[in-house]
């Protein structure tokens, strides 16, 4: 008879001197006996993400929407690469995958600079335009060489269709350019105030984040108090608003938000928080689209670039009544014990 194999992960934040009683609610009829438990301690709350990166090697696609985001897992996987020593998943892999469907992304380029949304359409779509240019530059910014005429006509291409472009798609084409062209989008745009005709208060919370992300890579001293009052009203978004929005999910702008505090430098809790709730995900499970789980994935990545050191900690757990006590530092920076 086959069996169902079902993953149960719990986690939590410990300070020094507290102590953890974590209780696993299993599925009924679980074989207790054949079931395997494991108990990890870290100074890093990624710890076993090097299990989970592998799941983003492999991944059907269709629309230009899913190979953009089914191209995008092997740059994330290049930066995993580079800080971790067991992803489990060769450079050659990643490479040949990378070469080929970026050939497949640069077919979806038509005459106008625009890209389309399926292999047979004439028109150009703003939104895969924009969501393109973003990800052919964290392919770049992945270690990657890509074909930059594609990016800088696609750029173009928005830039010229800013102005009569809906609102939500302002707000994805203002963050791609502001990703391509950082404090000069101003005047490339010919506008010297880019809050000019939004309304951050009645804005869905994906259109306020990619808003905001704009502001955050053009002036965000400039921008300050609008960054600000906006990471407030998104953090109360995430809680609110529904579980989708348009092509947007709560954890995909989850994932897309957690990165913009950290390029704006936000609060550390506050980026830790997001970065422990969107790793209690069951990542493994193809219930994710795969733009959240990129969005996630590039979130996990930066932080561990950014809070990858931390200081010594000296931890103590109790396993079947048997102490073990391990101290946390940057060179043996986990503990782990089956039981």
């Amino acid at each position: 008879i086959p069996s169902l194999i079902t993953n149960v992960h719990k986690s939590q934040t410990l300070q020094a001197g507290e102590t953890a009683d974590l209780t696993l609610m299993l599925p009924e009829n679980t074989n207790i006996a054949k079931s395997n438990y494991t108990i990890a301690l870290s100074n890093n709350p990624l710890l076993g993400i090097e299990k989970i990166v592998k799941s983003l090697a492999v991944y059907p696609f269709g629309c230009g929407e899913q190979l953009l985001s089914s191209t995008m897992p092997n740059a994330v996987l290049q930066r995993f690469t580079s800080i971790l020593t067991d992803t489990w998943i060769e450079k050659k892999t990643i490479d040949e995958n990378l070469k080929a469907w970026l050939e497949k992304i640069y077919e979806m380029s038509l005459p106008n600079w625009a890209l389309k949304y399926w292999y047979d359409d004439t028109q150009g779509d703003i939104h895969i335009t924009a969501y393109g240019v973003r990800v052919l530059l964290e392919i770049e910014k992945s270690g990657t060489q890509i074909r930059r005429d594609i990016v800088e006509k696609a750029v173009n291409y928005l830039i010229a269709n800013y102005v009569k472009s809906e609102w939500i798609e302002k707000a994805e084409s203002l963050w791609a350019i502001a990703d391509y062209h950082g404090k000069s989008t101003e005047t490339l745009l010919n506008i010297s105030d880019l809050t000019a005709g939004f309304t951050p208060a009645t804005m869905k919370r994906h259109e306020l984040v990619a808003f905001t992300y704009a502001l955050v890579l053009t002036n965000p001293e400039k921008y300050t108090s609008t960054i600000d009052a906006n990471i407030v009203k998104i953090q109360k978004l995430l809680e609110t608003e529904g579980e989708w929005d348009y092509y947007y999910s709560r954890l995909s702008d989850m994932g897309e938000f957690t990165q913009l505090l950290m390029d704006y430098k936000g609060d550390s809790k506050l980026i830790s928080e997001y970065i422990l709730k969107m790793y209690s995900q069951d990542w493994e499970s193809y219930w994710y689209s795969t733009k959240t789980k990129n969005n996630a994935f590039l979130a996990f990545a930066k932080y561990i670039e950014i809070y990858g050191k931390n200081s010594v900690n000296t931890l103590a757990a109790t396993l079947n009544e048997s102490r073990a006590q391990v101290t946390l530092g940057e060179e043996t920076n986990s503990y782990k014990k089956e039981i």
